[in-house]
């Protein structure tokens, strides 16, 4: 712990691993993150992200942590979660598919359930809103299109941002969320609303379903399309 303390102290934290970030801030010894320790165990099988949505009674039961040692590790990822949506809860404009996924990601990378999330904007692109259109198991997408568009006509959008998660752990859009994407821009041409982009998150990654509809030749590091802007060359100028 000494070693690491100095480590932290002269080069930062950035350098050190998960392993032993936990160990500093939760005060452990090596042992108890190595080898068979059970807090050792459950990393090795469920890795830092499991960490995240891990529950006290299954860290308890499942793994052997003791009761103190579970409620803090809960508590440690409550804190991160609650962290990770200081930086999103702030007024913001939304311009680039990485703008609103770097909005979405923190709030949806590593839920276990589908969700599904509008985010509104204003006719200067300006957030309005980032709501929980649904949360659990969906059959059909197709039947969430009306329900998209009441939230940007009760909320007076001008344009809307559609994300979804799989908690596949994939961020390929399948057929039905290609389907779904077209079904929501003919809707959004008779309504009036710009429909900019419907993005997939999972695992701290998204794919932008317009860039992959335009045939982007632009790649992120996934190997997924990337564009420059969301606003439209029209709507640009009525802005101005």
């Amino acid at each position: 712990m000494h070693t690491l303390r100095e480590h932290l102290a002269h080069y930062g934290s950035s350098l050190l691993s998960p392993e032993e970030l936990l160990r500093l801030v939760l005060d452990l010894s090596p042992d108890e993150t190595t080898g068979h320790a059970p807090l050792a165990r459950f990393l090795a099988e469920r890795g830092m992200r499991g960490l995240a949505r891990a529950e006290q009674g299954e860290l308890c039961l499942s793994y052997g942590l003791s009761p103190e040692l579970a409620a803090r590790l809960v508590v440690l990822a409550e804190l991160s979660r609650r962290l990770a949506t200081l930086s999103v809860e702030l007024p913001m404009t939304i311009t680039t598919p990485q703008e609103a996924a770097h909005h979405v990601l923190p709030l949806m990378s590593h839920l276990e359930r589908e969700q599904m999330r509008v985010l509104l904007l204003d006719i200067r692109h300006h957030l309005l809103a980032n709501i929980i259109l649904y949360e659990g198991t969906l059959k059909s997408l197709s039947t969430r299109v009306p329900e998209v568009f009441r939230l940007a006509i009760t909320r007076q959008a001008a344009a809307l941002i559609v994300c979804h998660n799989h908690p596949s752990g994939s961020i390929e859009p399948s057929p039905e969320d290609m389907l779904f994407t077209n079904d929501l821009i003919a809707a959004g041409d008779l309504l009036d609303i710009a429909v900019l982009d419907h993005l997939i998150i999972a695992n701290g990654q998204y794919c932008s379903i317009m860039n992959v509809l335009a045939g982007s030749s632009r790649r992120d590091a996934a190997g997924f399309p990337l564009a420059g802007s969301l606003i439209d060359d029209d709507l640009d100028e009525e802005v101005q």
